[in-house]
């Protein structure tokens, strides 16, 4: 409900990354969706590795890095996602 997928940037063997308008707010943002098997999806230290690296990655601030709006896990699918510029 937060973000509108409008196309499909990238796709590969973890997941595919999206362009996506951030609602209500209508700003572009890129949307990497990790898709993971259920075993991953139910490791505790899988979910801890995420995210420490997402908000780890949301820190950091330097003109040659990619800012990280938000990331999370949609709990309806095996999907772990990160929301950046």
């Amino acid at each position: 409900g937060k973000y509108k997928l409008l196309k499909v940037v990238a796709k590969g063997g973890m997941g595919r990354i999206y362009l996506a308008e951030q609602q209500p707010l209508g700003r572009h943002v890129a949307l990497k969706m990790l898709l993971v098997s259920r075993e991953q999806e139910e490791d505790p230290e899988f979910k801890r590795r995420f995210f420490n690296e997402a908000a780890t990655l949301g820190r950091l601030k330097h003109p040659n890095t990619v800012t990280v709006f938000d990331y999370g896990h949609l709990d309806n699918k095996d999907s772990f996602y990160m929301v950046m510029e």
